[in-house]
């Protein structure tokens, strides 16, 4: 009756025996290959997340930059009615790269009440300048964006969006507020032709394009693209 029972008593042994030393190395190894792979699959999912919310907060950014200034330009060529023969601000000047405009918003005091005089503050414009996008906050000449007296300051930032391309496409129209009679094209050449004393108002619209890439160094799954105004 002993063997009977020596041999449950074997069995017994060796389903308690559990996992060797080598088993349980090669499981854990195992395991942390899986929880390494799983860990670099999320960090690159995460990274991957992180930099395309950065691409599309940078596209709406510029968007808007595109909005801004379409709407700015739009504005080129207003005067306080009745405030003097002609119009001084009529004059819109298109480079590569660069636009320049005014329209009547301030009085010699710089104070926001259009006057009908031009003031520096009032001769605005655009331009692209080593790949930043720079908006002119005073001026003396409406024929160059590199003169000397004028005030640049940057819209954009080089390490974050390089500006590869600005075009503005403008379609200007006048309007002789005498006669009430409406030409297409800028003022100056209607302001030559009329009879003296008469008053003009411009007005125009635009549509402004950008192009941008991002800098080696902020590049990540898209390095490129473009937006435009409606």
């Amino acid at each position: 009756m002993a063997a009977p029972h020596s041999a449950r008593a074997a069995w017994h042994h060796q389903r308690q025996r559990g996992l060797s030393l080598v088993e349980m190395m090669v499981g854990l190894l195992i395991s942390m290959f899986v929880v390494a792979s799983a860990f670099g699959a999320y960090l690159v999912q995460s990274r991957e997340s992180r930099d395309l919310v950065a691409e599309n907060k940078l596209a709406h950014s510029l968007s808007s930059a595109a909005l801004v200034m379409a709407s700015e330009l739009r504005r080129t060529g207003y005067i306080k009615p009745g405030a003097s023969a002609g119009n001084p601000f009529a004059e819109v000047w298109l480079g590569s790269g660069c636009v320049l405009y005014s329209y009547d918003r301030y009085n010699t005091s710089l104070a926001e009440t259009p006057d009908g005089q031009v003031q520096a503050q009032e001769r605005s414009g655009f331009r692209l300048n080593a790949g930043v996008l720079e908006v002119r906050t005073s001026g003396a000449a409406m024929n160059s964006c590199s003169d000397s007296a004028d005030a640049w300051v940057a819209m954009s930032d080089i390490n974050t969006a390089e500006i590869t391309a600005f075009a503005v496409q403008m379609n200007a129209r006048c309007l002789n507020l005498a006669q009430q009679s409406v030409s297409s094209g800028p003022c100056a050449s209607a302001v030559a032709a009329a009879a003296s004393g008469s008053q003009f108002e411009a007005s125009a619209a635009a549509r402004v394009r950008l192009r941008w890439r991002r800098p080696p160094a902020a590049a990540s799954l898209s390095s490129r693209g473009s937006t435009r105004s409606p």
